[in-house]
């Protein structure tokens, strides 16, 4: 009979450990499609930075700024929407594709120029940037990160995790938006950067 009860414990605790880990599985972030924290009062803010100067033209006239390194919010958009990804992240290659398909579906809307899209790698080295950029035909800039400092500037913890920025017309700004995972689809995301950006 207590044979019988330790076997019947062990089972409702090992129910238990189950249920607690796909909670934690849920909510963690990664690789989820929970919904983005989209109000200013939980959206992180963070020091803008300064990021390098793009080589490519094409990159430089997409973000509407110069040949020189430049701010974040320099860049001639009314919102700005950083993926903060990884190239060995496994979450963040099945991304790809979508976040892509929210880039094209920007401009189908014709709002190519209300919002823009850039990506930051985390840890990863300018080879491997570029790799990642070439692999999945990705259309707007990316940067490296590679010693993590505007990873963590950002208080990013995880990839993918997306950022927004609005930069209103007087030169200032406002974070708000900070998720981290994957998102719902890119018609959905677009609706909610449409909301955050009041358009």
């Amino acid at each position: 009979m207590n044979r019988h009860v330790s076997f019947k414990q062990a089972g409702l605790v090992s129910i238990l450990i189950l249920t607690l880990l796909s909670g934690c599985a849920s909510t963690n972030g990664i690789g989820s499609r929970a919904r983005p924290k989209v109000s200013p009062e939980t959206a992180h803010t963070f020091e803008i930075f300064t990021l390098p100067a793009l080589p490519e033209a094409a990159d430089r006239d997409y973000l509407g700024v110069s040949q020189e390194p430049f701010k974040l919010t320099q860049v001639k958009t009314r919102l700005l929407l950083i993926e903060t990804y990884s190239m060995y992240c496994p979450h963040c290659q099945r991304e790809a594709p979508l976040v892509n398909a929210l880039y094209d579906l920007i401009r189908q809307k014709g709002l190519a120029d209300r919002i823009k899209i850039i990506g930051i790698a985390a840890g990863d080295s300018q080879f491997e940037v570029e790799t990642f950029k070439k692999q999945y035909n990705v259309p707007f800039p990316l940067f490296k990160d590679e010693d993590l400092s505007k990873t963590h500037q950002m208080g990013v913890k995880r990839t993918p995790t997306f950022l927004a920025i609005r930069i209103d017309e007087d030169g200032s700004h406002r974070h708000v938006l900070f998720h981290p995972g994957r998102m719902e689809t890119p018609g959905q995301f677009l609706e909610t950067l449409r909301r955050l950006s009041d358009f």
